[in-house]
C-alpha cells in the first residue's frame, strides 16, 4: 500500500517539476525573442503567440488506462496537454443479492490526464499522470472505484495529422493493486 501511494506521489511530483522547468525555459526563450526583436527594430506584435494556438487530438488507447479507452486531448501550451477520456476498467465488487464478495465487472470510467511533452514536432518524450473513477452505483465496491494512471513514453504528433503514442503506463487501482503496463495509442490531431 505504501509503495503504491509513493508511486502516485512520485508521478505527480515528477510531472510538476518537469512542467515548472519547461515553463521557466519557455519564459526565458520568449524574453530573449522579444529582446532580439527590439534590438533589431522588428515588430513584437506577433511575439510567440502563433506557437500557442489551440490543438485537439482524438485517440484510442490500448491497454494504457484499462483495456482500452477513447480520449480527446487539448493543447494548453506548446508542450502541455490535458486529456479527457472514458476507459474500460475491471473492478472487484460485492454483489449484495448473491453475497459474492469477489465478483469482477468491467465498467466504463471517465478519466483525466495531464501530459508534459519534451522535444520538437513531430517526436516528443512524454510524461504524464492522471486518474479515473467508476461512476457505477449498481454495485458495492470491494475496495475503491478510484484509479491512478501514469505515462512515460514516446509521442509522434504533427499539427494536422496522425498521432501515435507508446510507452510505460503504470496503473494503480487503489488501495493496493499495481500493474506496470505498456500502452499504445492511435489517433488524429487537428
Amino acid at each position: 500500500m505504501k509503495n503504491i501511494i509513493l508511486m502516485g506521489l512520485f508521478l505527480f511530483c515528477t510531472t510538476g517539476i518537469f512542467t515548472q522547468n519547461l515553463l521557466a525555459h519557455e519564459n526565458i526563450h520568449r524574453s530573449s525573442f522579444q529582446l532580439d526583436n527590439e534590438q533589431n527594430g522588428l515588430d513584437n506584435s506577433s511575439d510567440l503567440s502563433d506557437n500557442n494556438k489551440p490543438g485537439i487530438a482524438l485517440f484510442i488507447e490500448l491497454i494504457g488506462k484499462g483495456y482500452y479507452s477513447a480520449n480527446i486531448d487539448f493543447r494548453i501550451k506548446n508542450n502541455h496537454r490535458f486529456s479527457v477520456g472514458i476507459s474500460s476498467i475491471n473492478y472487484r465488487v460485492y454483489d449484495k443479492s448473491l453475497g459474492n464478495e469477489n465478483e469482477v465487472h468491467n465498467f466504463w470510467s471517465p478519466s483525466l490526464m495531464y501530459y508534459s511533452l519534451f522535444g520538437n514536432e513531430p517526436s516528443f518524450f512524454e510524461i504524464g499522470a492522471g486518474m479515473s473513477v467508476s461512476l457505477n452505483r449498481e454495485w458495492e465496491y470491494f475496495k475503491t472505484p478510484m484509479n491512478l494512471h501514469g505515462v512515460i513514453g514516446y509521442r509522434h504528433q504533427k499539427e494536422n495529422g496522425f498521432l501515435f503514442r507508446a510507452g510505460l503506463t503504470p496503473f494503480v487501482q487503489l488501495p493496493d493493486e499495481f500493474w506496470p503496463l505498456i500502452g499504445f495509442s492511435f489517433g488524429y490531431t487537428w
